[in-house]
């Protein structure tokens, strides 16, 4: 008896490990709409959202401009020319996918997530996506709430 029930702990410990493990790589999407909502303009439409296992994402546009936020577990911006740097003391990077009115920003909140926030503004000018731009972004969102 003393036996069977041993097991039956030891089953329900390791149903509650996998269950944190699940949990722990779940990313929530509420708190990063609640955070996007700061930087992108008033009227934006929202034209994609999903969160879940393994990342989270929101994308909005507003007339020129089209943002895109993503959280993950990946920490690594896995584009050659990123370029490293200390935010609110965070390691980021800064990224230009292709084109001039394109950057990126890649935050490293914790061991385990990052949020990647993608900014492009098409205008006839074709503005150069600078790095001060991204990090005026990141300014206005509260990272500690994502």
């Amino acid at each position: 008896m003393k036996r069977a029930s041993i097991i039956l702990q030891l089953v329900i410990v390791s149903l509650l490990m996998t269950a944190s493990l699940a949990l722990a790589n779940r990313f929530e999407i509420d708190p990063l709409i609640k955070q996007a909502l700061k930087v992108v303009p008033k009227g934006a439409e929202l034209i994609a959202s999903q969160g879940g296992e393994g990342s989270a994402f929101v994308a909005y546009t507003s007339g020129e401009q089209n943002y895109q936020f993503t959280l993950s577990s990946d920490l690594d911006p896995q584009i050659p020319d990123a370029k490293k740097f200390k935010y609110k003391d965070k390691d980021t990077f800064y990224f230009r996918p292709g084109a001039r009115d394109i950057g990126g920003l890649m935050i490293i909140l914790n061991p385990e997530k990052s949020l990647v926030i993608v900014y492009s503004a098409n205008t006839p000018e074709n503005k150069k996506v600078t790095l001060e731009i991204m990090v005026q972004i990141a300014d206005k969102m509260d990272l500690d709430k994502i």
